[in-house]
């Protein structure tokens, strides 16, 4: 049997508030680590699923994009 190629691409917009400082600095590190983080937690959750899609959201709510498992 041949072995499938599994993906894991995630993929969002950095273009709102959520990725900027106070001082209107770009500044994506910390949000990027949140998105990172809740990702961690909603992949655990879902187990030994191997095709999956993640709508990421950003601080404030706003869908910025997706991860997914194909």
């Amino acid at each position: 049997m041949a072995k499938r190629t599994h993906t894991f691409t995630m993929k969002f917009k950095m273009d709102n508030a959520a990725f900027y400082g106070e001082d209107g600095a770009f500044r994506p590190d910390v949000e990027i680590c949140r998105i990172l983080g809740e990702l961690r937690q909603r992949i655990q959750a879902m187990g030994n699923n191997p095709a999956c899609r993640y709508p990421t959201m950003d601080e404030n709510g706003n869908v910025i994009g997706e991860a997914k498992i194909t």
